[in-house]
């Protein structure tokens, strides 16, 4: 059986793919942040987003921090706009996007990983 890709996959790969992230050692938010145009900040608030500045907590454990950077990033890339009114209904959905694209860049990794070893 071969796996397909989802399309959010296929965007995570693509999004990677052309700001030259090709190696397990350049999944870093330190380097990916930089070139999407995104500033960081790190500190004891809770992890957010303002416009393109991701402020991350800088209490939280290293995967952690990945995990929160990835689900920040999606909501810049994924869900541009004013989101003040939106339903409920689309921040509680089980499985939602932010989970997935969390998902997909840890899937590219271990895509790029694996593809370096054969």
């Amino acid at each position: 059986m071969n796996y397909t890709t989802t399309h959010l996959e296929d965007a995570v790969n693509a999004l990677l793919k052309s700001i030259g992230i090709v190696h397990p050692s350049q999944l870093d938010i330190f380097i990916i942040a930089p070139r999407l145009g995104i500033d960081l900040i790190f500190s004891d608030t809770h992890t957010h987003f303002e416009g393109t500045t991701i402020c991350l907590n800088i209490n939280l454990p290293p995967a952690e921090l990945w995990f929160a950077f990835a689900h920040e990033l999606c909501h810049i890339q994924r869900h541009a706009g004013n989101q003040l009114f939106l339903p409920m209904d689309f921040f509680c959905a089980p499985g939602g996007a932010g989970r997935e694209f969390r998902s997909s860049l840890l899937y590219a990794y271990i895509f790029i990983k694996k593809s370096q070893t054969t």
